[in-house]
């Protein structure tokens, strides 16, 4: 029951406490802020818990300071050195979490990086979804711009229009992706284009079709311009240019960005997975293309 505090090496406090194991099946772990909300004024770099050993012996004075990041030595249960995230919202607008399978590969990627890659199990419960309520990018009666690139494996779905990324009210009858859908961008059967949905008790589609392709990297982007609305595949307008006035806004209940998973509609946790990679996701909350373009070059810049 020892406990020693060290500060660069030194130890500067100790005590002694019987720690126990939280009685809750799930206790909250916060990093840089405490359960009152307050916060660190700093940063944090190389965190790590470990449980059932000592990484150090609290009857030392003294401790050598480590010149590398932690490693994942025996009883880490945590740990966090802050380095080349996987998935991350390059705007520092939300953090997201990856469920199930999902995980970033070298293997597929557009600008020789990684791209999100969700298993080879077509229903299954693998996906990344933000782990705070969508407050920052809601669609509504604006305009916007949702794009990516995608990498489609197969041109048989397991779901007729699955998403890539959708923005799902939190918790309800169809599991974490709750009962209702404030939008979702997604590619139509077979590769045949481009669809975003809703439904906030009643079920609204667009579609534009067109081809998209199979065993390759594709640029696809949904643009509205008040509400003029013009779907694109690697910068070349697919479909026909629609009218769209309906209000995209948050959705009863908590609403959460997620990538790679499409609500199936028919009760609790049924749900499938993109079938391919992602890269690159972007939404603006301006039309960014309006006519036919060029793909970008390079991995887009905010």
């Amino acid at each position: 029951n020892n406990i020693a505090f060290f500060v660069n090496g030194t130890r500067v406090g100790t005590g002694t406490n019987a720690i126990t194991k939280p009685a809750t099946a799930r206790t909250l772990v916060r990093v840089g802020q405490d359960a009152s909300g307050n916060y660190v004024n700093g940063y944090i770099s190389g965190l790590r818990y470990v449980a059932g050993s000592n990484a150090y012996s609290p009857t030392s004075s003294s401790i050598t300071i480590p010149t590398s990041p932690p490693t994942n030595t025996a009883g880490t249960s945590l740990m966090y050195n802050f380095t080349n995230s996987g998935m991350y919202d390059a705007s520092g607008k939300l953090v997201f979490e990856s469920v199930g399978g999902a995980q970033v590969t070298t293997v597929y990627s557009k600008w020789g990086g990684g791209s999100l890659s969700l298993g080879n199990t077509q229903a299954t419960g693998t996906y990344v979804v933000s782990q705070s309520d969508n407050v920052i990018c809601p669609l509504n009666t604006g305009d916007f711009t949702v794009e990516a690139w995608i990498y489609l494996t197969t041109s048989s779905f397991d779901y007729s229009a699955p998403a890539f990324i959708a923005n799902y009210g939190n918790g309800g009858a169809n599991g974490p992706l709750g009962t209702y859908t404030a939008w979702n961008f997604g590619i139509l059967n077979g590769g045949t284009g481009i669809k975003i949905y809703r439904y906030d008790g009643t079920e609204t589609q667009y579609d534009f079709v067109g081809s998209v392709p199979i065993n390759q990297w594709a640029h696809v982007a949904l643009c509205r311009a008040s509400s003029s609305t013009k779907a694109f595949v690697n910068g070349t307008q697919i479909g026909s240019t629609t009218t769209i006035t309906l209000n995209y806004a948050p959705v009863s209940g908590t609403n959460r960005m997620y990538m790679g998973i499409q609500s199936g509609g028919g009760g609790a946790n049924q749900y499938y997975r993109f079938p391919g990679y992602i890269e690159d996701v972007r939404i603006s909350k301006f039309a960014r293309y309006t006519a036919n373009f060029t793909p970008p070059t390079q991995s887009n810049r905010l």
